[in-house]
């Protein structure tokens, strides 16, 4: 590794303008954080995928590489974070942090109590059943 034409040092000091050489090639500056926050309508995906016209890539500016965290489902519509930084994406969706999401369902008929204990209690995705929900006694209340 060469840091502006010389061989690199344990002890170098780097600035975002030095040239940074691997074998030979030069490595590229870190990207300017990026993070948008968008209303995202039903009928759009939430996969980056250029080749889906429903992709939100589409929507995206040009050559602006970010990614949802997390996800809403093509139905759904809401609001949705995307961003470039790695570690602001860690600290929002992974489990050990604990992070609490809230969502707001509409529904096309009554539901019991019953239902929403079960729902509280996991719902199994991909072969996992999610992580339990407190409901607290004013979401039963609203329920009968």
């Amino acid at each position: 590794m060469t840091v502006n034409g010389r061989l690199a040092n344990h002890i170098d000091h780097i600035n975002l303008t030095d040239c940074i050489m691997v074998d030979g090639e030069p490595v590229a500056p870190p990207q300017a954080r990026r993070l948008f926050v968008y209303h995202k309508p039903v009928g759009i995906d939430c996969k980056v995928n250029p080749d889906d016209p429903a992709s939100i890539y589409h929507v995206l500016p040009e050559s602006c590489r970010v990614y949802p965290i997390g996800r809403l489902d093509k139905d759904s519509r809401g609001l949705l974070l995307l961003t470039n930084d790695g570690a602001l994406c860690q600290q929002l969706i992974h489990p050990d942090h604990h992070q609490e999401k809230e969502y707001e369902v509409q529904v096309d008929k009554p539901l019991d109590p019953d239902f929403c204990l079960k729902m509280a209690a996991g719902v199994p995705v991909k072969g996992q059943i999610t992580p339990p929900v407190p409901l607290s006694k004013s979401h039963m209340t609203a329920l009968e």
